[in-house]
């Protein structure tokens, strides 16, 4: 564990603050927040993009073993970091699944409680619209790496589904920036979303 590498934002200016693995595996923090999520929400299913080496992956399944239900699909195109994910996960793979594939060919059975998209930047939102027939409007999805920094880019692309009133959002001052996520439609009961 070392100091968070992220250049200071405007929302977040001591990102020395956090602390991470490494540049690419969410913050320790993220992670904690992650798994406290999955305790909280108690999900079916859980869809995480990007696994890198697994990290938040085990996060998670930890969580969802300690919540005593649900179960986790991850996935990572690169097949040299799937084997990786597959030894860092080890003590979880009875609740999380691996996948060695692109997040935008993943086939997952069932409704998604929680999605975590934390591939390629550019393809974030493209995820969120792969996967919207799966997201019901209590689905909660968390976009990682929205800052204003070097993220700008998938930043904007996620606030500009918030003022089309597709999704709500709001955004974490976290150092490399955390979006929470819930279709707009359906929320308050009426509609299918």
């Amino acid at each position: 564990m070392k100091p968070e590498v992220s250049e200071p934002t405007r929302e977040c200016p001591e990102p020395q603050l956090w602390q991470c693995y490494d540049e690419q595996t969410a913050e320790f923090e993220v992670l904690e927040f992650l798994q406290a999520l999955v305790r909280t929400m108690k999900p079916r299913l859980v869809v995480e993009t990007g696994s890198f080496r697994g990290i938040a992956a085990n996060y998670i399944g930890l969580a969802l073993k300690q919540a005593g239900r649900g179960r986790l699909v991850t996935c990572e195109i690169n097949h040299t970091m799937h084997e990786v994910i597959l030894k860092q996960c080890a003590s979880v793979l009875d609740v999380v699944e691996c996948r060695n594939c692109s997040s935008l060919e993943l086939k997952v059975k069932g409704k998604i409680d929680l999605l975590f998209t934390d591939s390629e930047p550019e393809i974030r939102c493209a995820e969120i619209a792969y996967f919207w027939n799966q997201l019901r409007p209590e689905s909660v999805i968390v976009v990682h790496d929205v800052n204003s920094g070097p993220h700008l880019g998938q930043r904007r692309r996620v606030l500009a589904l918030d003022r089309k009133r597709v999704l709500s959002v709001v955004l974490l001052p976290t150092p490399r920036g955390l979006a929470i996520c819930q279709k707009v439609a359906g929320r308050d009961g009426q509609g299918q979303g």
